[in-house]
């Protein structure tokens, strides 16, 4: 197929001759001014593998972002419960002690 005829042909598609034109060209492997049977074929695998890497790659962020976010809460839940855990060991402490009375112990 040649470079007019492909563009003619998407042209009717409402495809701008621009786009048509950076199509034709990374189609034509051979810089030949023709489209092969195999040039066509190899161009839409070679789309569709660099489709499925983006798909992977855009996968692989939003767990990146994911496993920060819970990493960021895990560390907030864990300093909470430090924060309890040495309140109740203040409190243990000052009844070994006998200082004051703390009274019952909430949450």
């Amino acid at each position: 197929v040649s470079h007019e005829e492909v563009q003619a042909r998407l042209k009717t598609g409402g495809i701008a001759d621009t786009e048509v034109e950076d199509l034709f060209n990374s189609l034509d492997s051979d810089h030949n001014g023709t489209v092969s049977v195999q040039e066509f074929c190899d161009g839409c695998l070679l789309w569709k593998e660099q489709a499925n890497y983006q798909s992977i790659l855009m996968m692989q962020n939003s767990v990146w972002k994911a496993a920060f976010t819970i990493s960021e809460k895990i560390e907030k839940v864990s300093q909470a419960i430090c924060t309890q855990f040495d309140l109740l060991d203040q409190a243990l402490d000052q009844r070994r002690r006998g200082i004051g009375d703390v009274g019952p112990i909430r949450d």
